[in-house]
């Protein structure tokens, strides 16, 4: 299975391909997506859905069933702005999974750290994260710190989607 992992911000967005239910989880892309804070709100939101079709080119990748693409996207429960518009970009991630038909999982960061830092990494820091999935991954290393926050995220959805209900678009 295929899991489109996302770490949500307005700067910066973290994104990940990671194949699990291997004997390990494989990394098949990772990266981040930049926009200035210099363009309207509006411009930057239409680039970030512009931008998450680097996941959909999952084709690319002979991924040829879409189905088995998942998206699990992070949001934090603060309410500071920069959060607020971080839940913003969770929305918007979500809206673009679906409206690409992939069902949608929402991890909390909680969740994704405890995925790869284990039962007392609930607090752990991003190169904590960085090199748990480094470690997980078997060798494979993401240098860009919300890449790895995404890988994290898919492996969260992971372990999470066999005993978890995902929203999936209807028919």
């Amino acid at each position: 299975m295929i899991i489109a992992g996302i770490d949500p911000g307005l700067r910066r967005i973290g994104y990940a391909l990671v194949r699990v239910g291997d004997t390990f989880p494989r990394i098949l892309v990772a990266g981040s997506l930049t926009t200035l804070p210099i363009e309207g709100l509006e411009t930057r939101w239409c680039k970030i859905w512009e931008q998450l079709d680097v996941l959909k080119g999952a084709e690319a990748l002979g991924i040829e069933d879409q189905r088995d693409v998942i998206v699990g996207a992070t949001h934090r429960r603060e309410t500071s702005a920069d959060s607020l518009r971080s839940l913003e970009c969770v929305g918007l991630a979500r809206a673009w999974a679906l409206s690409r038909g992939l069902p949608v999982m929402i991890v909390l960061p909680k969740e994704a750290k405890l995925a790869v830092l284990g039962p007392k990494g609930s607090r752990g820091s991003k190169d904590q994260v960085r090199h748990a999935t480094h470690a997980i991954c078997k060798g494979q290393f993401v240098v860009d710190e919300h890449a790895a926050d995404a890988v994290a995220v898919a492996l969260a959805a992971g372990k999470r989607f066999h005993w978890s209900t995902v929203s999936k678009p209807s028919a």
